[in-house]
């Protein structure tokens, strides 16, 4: 069984390829109800790297995937990301310890980048998109023979000043960037087809008669990236900023 989260949709393209080359169910946590735990050997973790660290919404899953995870004898993690994860691997490694659960195989992997929250940052122009998309198909091929085979490891890429950045920065982000009052609409590019709810992973958005966020966010900006419109806008961005939109397949 192959557990994922995906806000913009690069870590479900993951766990699609990963199902099919290791003949595994993937389950996304955030669109069911984990009730029904897998005895599978093999147990796979997918999610996206935020801020060179997990996601907050992974440690509410976690309950619900212990029992499969203490059930498995290989585990593996893979952290999806843009560049690098800092010391992300690391504290993974370091909760799942708090469970007495060991990971077999721990990998980073770079995909398109989708963080546009700041100036300096954007997606990856279409050439780079499309060298990361083909570089990991064939790192993908690697891993599905790490773990047929079962190797216990640890292949990422934690980057420069891995410490600072899964550290203070990681504190200050949390602290001041994880906040969707900075969201806007343009009331006059939006027409209400409410696709940006439909695609936040936390529920977080209700018409009144637009768009309103309602301080339950991730910044993940998965409803940024669907607005077929570009209605939504970013207060700190540094202007206007690209659209991401993940292929069907790897």
């Amino acid at each position: 069984m192959i557990f994922y989260f995906s806000a913009t949709g690069n870590s479900k393209l993951i766990a699609s390829y990963l199902s099919k080359s290791l003949q595994l169910s993937a389950l996304d946590m955030n669109q069911h109800d984990i009730t029904d735990f897998t005895s599978d050997n093999v147990v796979g973790l997918i999610f996206p790297v935020h801020a060179w660290g997990m996601p907050s919404v992974i440690k509410k899953y976690l309950p619900k995937i212990i029992p499969s995870l203490k059930r498995a004898s290989y585990i593996f993690v893979i952290l999806c990301c843009g560049d690098d994860v800092g010391y992300c691997d690391i504290h993974v490694r370091k909760l799942l310890r708090t469970h007495n659960i060991e990971i077999s195989a721990i990998f980073s992997l770079n995909m398109p980048n989708t963080y546009i929250g700041i100036p300096g940052f954007d997606i990856d122009t279409s050439d780079i998109q499309n060298d990361k998309l083909l570089q990991a198909h064939d790192r993908l091929n690697e891993i599905t023979a790490i773990i047929n085979q079962r190797k216990n490891t640890t292949n990422v890429i934690r980057g420069s000043f891995a410490f600072l950045k899964s550290g203070l920065i990681r504190w200050l982000f949390n602290k001041f960037m994880i906040n969707d009052a900075f969201f806007r609409v343009d009331s006059k590019l939006c027409t209400k087809c409410k696709q940006c709810a439909k695609v936040c992973p936390q529920n977080n958005i209700t018409f009144t008669p637009y768009p309103k966020w309602n301080h339950n966010c991730l910044t993940c900006f998965a409803c940024f990236h669907a607005c077929p419109h570009k209605a939504i806008k970013f207060k700190l961005s540094g202007g206007e900023k690209g659209q991401y939109k993940a292929p069907d397949s790897l």
